[in-house]
């Protein structure tokens, strides 16, 4: 799912993240962690995190690698949290 473009500073693509790929397999009775590079809203993994309840997971952790400050969602695990707009190494070689 992405609800914002690649690029720096990245665009809103909607109101709702778009879903890019949905076929997860059979998670019934599963404990899933869901990771992502990074967060401004949390809405992105909060769909996604509903969308692995719906296939019956038992269980649904989230991580982060960025978490903006502000952002409405708190996942289980984070990396580091930022302001403004997350700069990666391999971006600052284009």
């Amino acid at each position: 799912m992405s609800l914002y473009s690649e690029g720096k500073p990245p665009h809103r693509l909607g109101k709702e993240p778009r879903v890019l790929f949905d076929n997860v397999g059979p998670l019934t009775g599963k404990n899933v962690l869901v990771v992502d590079d990074f967060a401004r809203t949390g809405d992105t993994i909060k769909k996604v995190i509903k969308r692995i309840f719906e296939s019956e997971a038992k269980e649904v952790k989230s991580a982060v690698v960025g978490l903006r400050q502000d952002a409405s969602y708190k996942p289980d695990f984070v990396g580091t949290k930022f302001e403004g707009c997350l700069i990666f190494p391999w971006d600052s070689a284009q």
